[in-house]
């Protein structure tokens, strides 16, 4: 285990606003990246009604189909990395709670030590059991929204198609 203890109280104090910032801001950006692929998807999926209300033919709908396809495997690839840079931020949160070398209670990490913790909180509802009991991470649940609207897009452009 590395330890920071060479940095100043300064130092540690910069890092881990930087760190924290960091955290929040690609946080934040995941969230709204989120929420506007489900207002764009939403607003795809009310253009297919009314193209399929309408007499536009099957291109328009196999169109909007292909798209919202498109659309949920960027959002889906754009989602994987800015999760890697919350990782990155997560990292370094850890570094610097590790340095402090706070005791365990009760058999699990600190309060302080949030990821530590959290981490350690989450391993024990790891499993079929914790995805029953709807213990999903973010990065879970935002995958099977990504799938089920990716694969649903290539679904219905294979419906509008063969019929």
């Amino acid at each position: 285990m590395q330890n920071c203890s060479n940095l100043s109280e300064e130092q540690e104090k910069t890092f881990r606003t930087q760190a924290w910032s960091y955290f929040a801001l690609h946080a934040g950006q995941r969230m709204q990246t989120f929420q506007f692929y489900v207002t764009l998807i939403t607003a795809l999926v009310g253009g297919a009604i009314v193209l399929a209300k309408g007499d536009f033919g099957k291109g328009g709908l196999e169109g909007v189909g292909s798209v919202i396809a498109l659309m949920s495997y960027v959002f889906w690839k754009l989602d994987c990395r800015i999760r890697l840079l919350i990782k990155n931020a997560e990292g370094a949160l850890k570094f610097l709670d590790r340095s402090h070398e706070l005791p365990s209670i009760d058999s699990a990490p600190h309060p302080l030590d949030l990821f530590a913790r959290d981490d350690a909180l989450r391993g024990r509802r790891i499993g079929l059991l914790g995805f029953v009991a709807g213990d999903l991470s973010y990065s879970n649940c935002f995958n099977l929204v990504y799938a089920i609207f990716g694969c649903g897009g290539v679904l219905f452009v294979g419906v509008v198609h063969f019929n």
